[in-house]
């Protein structure tokens, strides 16, 4: 027995021309393309602007961070400035002149170090540190030998201690100004 299964095929002329149809089925699929590819773009799109805000908004936080920091590292210079000029005002107003400073500094030891130097018109402090007491006498008698302080003394020393550290002897010297 046998049992044939025929297969009818219809063929396809592509160089037929015939003219295009637009059904109402055409026109709602191609109507359906579109709105998805414009729907897909509009996604595509916010999701891109919201993408972008978020990076602005980090580049302007890092830019007022940036901002920060440099004004105060204006203000921090511009204080800095400040304190210098107003200490070198302070010498120009008190009319100290500089052979003094020099002529006191030209005075001290090799093994005495001066920490600061407060000279004004009436008064003199000097403070500093030593490693041998006779060198700290022998900077205040020539000191007292320039005869341009008057009641100058050593009116403190202090010995300090730390741990795991050398001891540091400092000393405070007072007098009045001629």
């Amino acid at each position: 027995m046998w049992i044939g299964i025929t297969i009818t095929m219809e063929h396809i002329n592509f160089k037929e021309k015939k003219q295009f149809e637009v059904t109402y089925l055409t026109f709602l699929i191609a109507l359906g393309v579109l709105g998805l590819l414009f729907g897909s773009l509009i996604v595509f799109q916010t999701i891109k602007i919201a993408s972008l805000e978020k990076d602005i908004t980090e580049k302007e936080g890092a830019l007022a961070s940036l901002g920060a920091l440099s004004q105060k590292k204006e203000d921090a210079e511009n204080s800095k400035s400040a304190t210098s000029l107003s200490k070198i005002m302070n010498v120009v107003e008190e009319k100290i002149e500089w052979s003094t400073y020099l002529e006191i500094l030209s005075l001290v030891p090799n093994r005495v170090w001066l920490t600061d130097l407060k000279l004004t018109k009436e008064k003199i402090v000097i403070n500093g540190q030593y490693s041998m007491t006779k060198d700290v006498v022998s900077f205040l008698n020539k000191l007292k030998e320039k005869k341009m302080f008057k009641e100058l003394g050593l009116r403190s020393t202090q010995r300090n201690i730390e741990k795991d550290k050398e001891e540091t002897l400092t000393f405070v010297m007072e007098g009045m100004v001629k």
